[in-house]
């Protein structure tokens, strides 16, 4: 299956003519369509925004959202979902920067539990396990970012989905930085408020 969208991104690339792309694109897609179902998925966010932004600054107030690899949106319902994407040396980040895999249920976004990997879904990135995101090793608890840098590779890379989910998730894999929080926490001017007795009853004569 990587082999095959390995060629996917070659044709991609011009390395074919345009009849041997249109072939082999569609020997790709067959091979996917095989493997599983998309039909309860979508492309979701192309760039920071909403649902997510409001998920870091809340619950990982120093993770930085960067470049975006992947966004996608899971409605309830069996998935068993294989999605290929690409990772060029050109995308803008820095050798700083890690690869994190979010898993949010956007339901209810008002409670850590949103963070909760879904209990019967697991998530394979090319081949592996992703860790405590899989059945056999599932953390039943809210997870902080999943870090993916070391699985993950430059050119193409592919993500699997496989499970039953209860409820609506959105599933981001995206470079991101730290935002350090400052030396000397500045803390605003305090002014010192007056009590003025307005109740005459309290004065003596």
């Amino acid at each position: 299956m990587v082999l095959m969208i390995s060629v996917k991104h070659a044709c991609q690339l011009g390395w074919f003519s345009e009849s041997e792309r249109q072939e082999l694109t569609a020997l790709v897609d067959e091979m996917k369509n095989s493997f599983g179902s998309s039909g309860n998925t979508s492309p979701g966010i192309k760039s920071p925004g909403g649902t997510l932004s409001q998920i870091i600054e809340r619950f990982y107030p120093f993770v930085k959202l960067g470049h975006v690899l992947v966004s996608l949106e899971v409605k309830t319902g069996y998935t068993m979902l294989a999605h290929d994407f690409h990772i060029s040396k050109k995308m803008p980040h820095s050798l700083q920067e890690r690869i994190l895999l979010f898993v949010v249920q956007t339901d209810n976004i008002d409670t850590s539990a949103c963070i909760i990997n879904p209990p019967e879904v697991s998530f394979l990135l090319n081949g592996k396990m992703v860790e405590k995101r899989v059945n056999i090793t599932m953390d039943t608890g809210p997870q902080l970012p999943s870090n993916v840098t070391a699985t993950l590779k430059y050119g193409t890379n592919l993500l699997q989905v496989m499970g039953n989910c209860k409820g609506h998730y959105i599933i981001v894999i995206a470079f991101t930085g730290v935002i350090l929080p400052p030396a000397k926490p500045v803390l605003k001017d305090y002014l010192q408020s007056e009590v003025i007795e307005s109740n005459p009853g309290n004065s003596r004569a």
